[in-house]
């Protein structure tokens, strides 16, 4: 199983280091070079936009499908999940209603759009359980929370199809571990999150939000951040690429973009 992972685009954003129109060339030719013919997943683990601005989501949208029209990308392989700036808490309609029309626009489906009573969705590929997890429900710019009573039911609903998936997948924007003295922005109930993911025997846990790399194994889950190509911090403006051989064997490997190389 091959896996393209991006996270914290923040297209729209006026502070960003990268603009992403110089990045749509270079990821075309990367995607190519990477994964000649085979199939791949795209995971966008939140903050596609800044402030969740709609000028940004279609910036965002024109982007990604570009990136399928010259690329052998499958839309419905694309697996997205709202950042804490996808979001517009004061809107007068679903605060998530921009991100999911641009959801709904690059992956040609309605299969993952959010709103308060649908936090949590869950997708069949092959023999793969894709689980994205809205971490941003509570509607707070400043943390991450789950709905994790709706998680259960929906884990439970589906349990027996998850038993008989070779990998499960789980995406969600926001970070489980503090990386720094002042962060408080993680999911605040982690330890339920962890605790329902561990007991459906979840392999893989994909995040973004604090723009810097962690990879670390808990409950026998792997858990991998990445950071922003476009806004980094630290010098840690990655890609990820996950070549996943079986649940025990994965390969990790990080391709920092600079307008060099």
């Amino acid at each position: 199983m091959n896996i393209l992972h991006l996270s914290d685009l923040h297209f729209s954003s006026s502070s960003l280091q990268t603009k992403p129109i110089l990045l749509k060339e270079p990821l075309i030719q990367f995607i190519d070079n990477t994964f000649k013919d085979e199939e791949f997943y795209l995971l966008l683990t939140g903050d596609i936009t800044y402030k969740a601005q709609k000028d940004g989501f279609i910036e965002a949208k024109n982007f990604f499908q570009d990136i399928i029209r010259h690329t052998h990308l499958k839309p419905t392989n694309i697996i997205v999940c709202p950042g804490n700036h996808d979001f517009q808490k004061d809107s007068d309609e679903n605060p998530f209603s921009a991100f999911n029309q641009f959801s709904k626009e690059i992956r040609d489906d309605n299969k993952l759009t959010f709103d308060i009573l649908h936090p949590n969705h869950i997708i069949y590929s092959h023999n793969i359980c894709l689980l994205s997890i809205n971490s941003s429900y509570y509607l707070d710019h400043t943390f991450g929370y789950v709905d994790t009573d709706h998680l259960r039911k929906l884990l439970s609903k589906n349990s027996e199809q998850i038993q008989q998936s070779t990998y499960k997948i789980a995406i969600l924007h926001h970070h489980f571990l503090s990386f720094e003295q002042d962060d408080t922005s993680i999911v605040r109930n982690s330890y339920q999150l962890l605790d329902l993911l561990s007991e459906y025997q979840f392999n893989f846990i994909f995040h973004g939000h604090q723009h810097t790399r962690q990879k670390y194994s808990i409950n026998n889950i792997i858990v991998k951040g990445i950071s922003s190509i476009t806004e980094y911090r630290s010098n840690s403006n990655t890609i990820g690429v996950y070549k996943i051989f079986d649940t025990t064997n994965i390969h990790v490997t990080e391709y920092t973009y600079s307008k060099d190389k």
